[in-house]
């Protein structure tokens, strides 16, 4: 598997799996697009800053302009290797495009770089209406031991709620639903 973090001629910054880009792009007035041609159109352009850049991909609308794809961008990393910039992770570069890019705090940016690549599995995803975060937590047939916030594949919160200060349900459901409902 060979993983890269891209940045895009659009300033847009996608974890880059073996040619698939997944992530969460804001289209404008994506919902008054006339055809199936300019939708996907402005998919592309939105996600990696070119019509032509994204191919075989796939969507889906999360409300308020904003959609999840996920797809191919092989032809753009051989075609126009010149346009486009590989960003180490962690790195300073990448911290402040990924904060600007998801609109996240100085928090949230230093916990995605301390939980990257940390494994999980079998975890139930509720997607946030109209954003990029989800909120990840256990399968039901498991303990709710913590929840995470996730950004397109980053986790920016972890709340362990069987012990210290998100013991208490509400103040872990206060603070999951604020940090759930930051825009980004």
């Amino acid at each position: 598997m060979q993983k890269k973090w891209i940045r895009f001629p659009n300033g847009r910054v996608w974890c880059v799996i073996d040619g698939i880009a997944s992530g969460t792009a804001v289209v404008p007035e994506y919902e008054n697009k006339s055809g199936l041609e300019a939708r996907l159109d402005a998919i592309s352009e939105a996600a990696v800053g070119s019509i032509a850049g994204l191919m075989d991909f796939s969507y889906e609308y999360r409300g308020c302009d904003v959609l999840w794809f996920s797809g191919s961008v092989k032809s753009m990393l051989e075609d126009e290797p010149d346009e486009l910039l590989e960003l180490e992770a962690g790195s300073k570069e990448w911290c402040t495009a990924l904060a600007e890019q998801y609109n996240l705090t100085p928090h949230e940016i230093e916990h995605a770089c301390q939980a990257l690549d940390r494994p999980y599995v079998d975890e139930t995803v509720l997607p946030v209406w109209a954003s990029a975060r989800d909120v990840h937590y256990p399968p039901p047939e498991k303990p709710c031991s913590y929840v995470r916030i996730v950004v397109d594949g980053l986790e920016v919160e972890y709340l362990p709620l069987a012990n210290g200060p998100w013991a208490e349900p509400s103040v872990a459901v206060g603070h999951l639903l604020q940090t759930a409902n930051r825009q980004g």
